[in-house]
């Protein structure tokens, strides 16, 4: 009778050993699992902050782009303005020249 206690209480300590066993690798499990799922979603962060950073310097570069083409559009539109006006002058000053030649040879 004796006997069969002890290989009871053995029991039920290698049952409930068992039971620990099984648990604590439940729980290793799970932490690593839950480690693992931390890192992950830490990284897709990561990926998003730097495909957001990289679209931004994309935008913040083509805006450079545009802004400096309309300067140069403009210095252009400038530029041949002022040619413009310098034909115009040079064309008005050779008109009154050759109108006050005429006026001279005329008298």
């Amino acid at each position: 009778f004796s006997y069969s206690l002890l290989f009871c209480s053995l029991s039920s300590l290698l049952s409930y050993s068992l039971l620990l066993f099984s648990l604590s690798l439940f729980f290793s499990y799970s932490l690593l699992f839950c480690s693992l799922s931390s890192l992950l979603s830490y990284s897709l962060l990561l990926f998003s902050l730097s495909l957001f950073f990289s679209y931004s310097l994309l935008f913040c570069g083509l805006s450079l782009f545009f802004s400096y083409s309309l300067l140069f559009c403009g210095l252009s539109l400038l530029f041949s303005y002022s040619l413009l006006f310098c034909s115009l002058s040079s064309l008005l000053s050779y008109s009154l020249l050759l109108f006050s030649l005429s006026l001279f040879f005329s008298y």
